[in-house]
């Protein structure tokens, strides 16, 4: 909690920033590494445009890594790592702000995928320092949702899940439906799901519902998947909250709808969670 208060401050320019910088730091240079092998650092850039073309390289190669046919190459995610981390040894928050905090938001995003969350935490805090709902939404949006994966996924096993919960928030005052649909539908089901931990199951339900008609929407590859997942978490709080049978008539009430409308997919996705609850009832 202290960081985060600290880097409030900090996007509100109030001059704490020694001290804080000074507890980044220890948390960065006490960070286990998670049992990583040190590598070799790349050597420090000497020029902007070098340092810029490190960060490029170290986006690629996160890229790369993210492939499933990447799965387990994890000498991606440390080349990566490396490129933004010598970046850092030339961009200065004063004379580069954009540069130096893309590359902190780009390191967060490397080390949140090795599972190193203290430094990932860290890492987005120091990036929210530049990026403001203000000034960089778009990128406050995906740093403010980057800290809730971290808290979300990182620390499953500690229940911090709560801590999550202001993070999502935050990101869908930028993210709406209209402008960011993938990404309104995604911070909807991961907010649902931190609500489902935390056992409030209408507030699972709202943010579930939101979720499941921004993935019926989604027309690319992700589509399919993101439905299957919306339906799944559905049926399964539905079960918890109990009055099943009313809940199957009012799915298929929706079919009707969809149907006398001319919306094939709004009606097969209505009975994908019909089938969801049933299988999950069996």
């Amino acid at each position: 909690m202290q960081r985060l208060d600290a880097r409030r401050d900090c996007a509100a320019g109030r001059g704490w920033r020694w001290p804080t910088l000074v507890l980044v730091a220890l948390v960065l240079s006490a960070a286990p590494g998670c049992g990583r092998e040190p590598t070799a650092p790349e050597p420090p850039p000497q020029s902007l445009e070098e340092a810029r073309r490190l960060v490029a390289e170290g986006d690629r190669l996160y890229g790369r890594w993210v492939q499933p046919e990447s799965v387990g190459d994890d000498s991606l995610l440390q080349a990566a790592i490396r490129c933004h981390e010598a970046a850092l040894r030339f961009l200065t928050e004063d004379e580069h702000p954009d540069d130096w905090a893309r590359a902190h938001y780009l390191l967060a995003e490397c080390h949140e995928g090795f599972r190193e969350i203290e430094e990932a935490v860290a890492h987005a805090q120091l990036a929210l320092c530049v990026y403001t709902e203000e000034s960089h939404p778009k990128e406050w949006a995906h740093t403010e949702y980057l800290l809730g994966q971290c808290y979300f996924d990182g620390y499953h096993d500690i229940g911090r899940h709560k801590e999550a919960i202001p993070h999502y928030q935050a990101a869908l005052r930028v993210f709406q439906e209209e402008t960011h649909p993938y990404f309104w539908g995604e911070t909807n089901y991961l907010l649902g799901r931190c609500y489902e931990r935390s056992r409030n199951i209408e507030k699972a339900l709202e943010h579930g519902e939101a979720a499941f008609q921004a993935f019926r929407k989604i027309s690319d590859p992700s589509g399919p998947h993101s439905r299957s997942k919306g339906a799944q978490f559905l049926a399964r709080c539905y079960l918890r909250k109990g009055n099943i049978e009313q809940t199957i008539e009012h799915y298929r009430a929706d079919v009707l709808r969809y149907e006398a409308a001319g919306d094939e997919e709004g009606a097969q996705s209505c009975l994908l969670v019909v089938a969801e609850i049933r299988r999950q009832m069996w």
